[in-house]
């Protein structure tokens, strides 16, 4: 899943990159709010990791 996330988190950003230079603000600030969501579900799935806990398996 962590990893999932990190590929999710790659392509936002990318994508606002590109949506910013041709002047779609809309576009990019979407994408910014789904980049923070993102973050966070790694931070959280990180943490879980980092316990190494088998909540993982159930997320």
């Amino acid at each position: 899943m962590l990893k999932g996330e990190h590929y999710e988190i790659a392509s936002d950003g990318t994508l606002i990159a590109m949506a910013t230079k041709p002047g779609m603000p809309e576009a990019a600030s979407s994408l910014a709010d789904t980049l923070a969501e993102e973050k966070g579900a790694e931070e959280k799935l990180s943490a879980i990791a980092e316990k190494g806990g088998d909540q993982a398996t159930t997320l």
